[in-house]
């Protein structure tokens, strides 16, 4: 069983950098979260900045990094690699 889930996660991760594997039309599944109006009228939107660098390359906004786990060596020290990153990129020491 252990070779069939290991085999798997590598398709995926195989399939993820080779195929277009974007959703069209699809939810985020948001749909059932409702927030209380807070309007925030003093606010300029043209002065939120979301642009960032993460390794020395410069982003228009933040992106989320999505859990993985177990598998194969090489996809055990990608799924360690990720916080490592994170840190160096907020300045914290490794």
């Amino acid at each position: 069983m252990e070779e069939g889930i290991n085999k798997r996660k590598t398709e995926h991760i195989r399939l993820c950098l080779t195929d277009n594997v974007e959703g069209v039309n699809k939810s985020t599944g948001l749909e059932g979260i409702s927030f209380i109006h807070n309007a925030l009228p003093e606010i300029n939107f043209a002065d939120i900045e979301t642009s960032t660098r993460f390794l020395d390359k410069p982003l228009n906004a933040p992106f989320l990094v999505s859990s993985m786990t177990g598998g194969r060596s090489w996809q055990r020290k990608s799924t360690r690699i990720w916080p490592k990153l994170q840190k160096k990129k907020d300045g914290q020491s490794l």
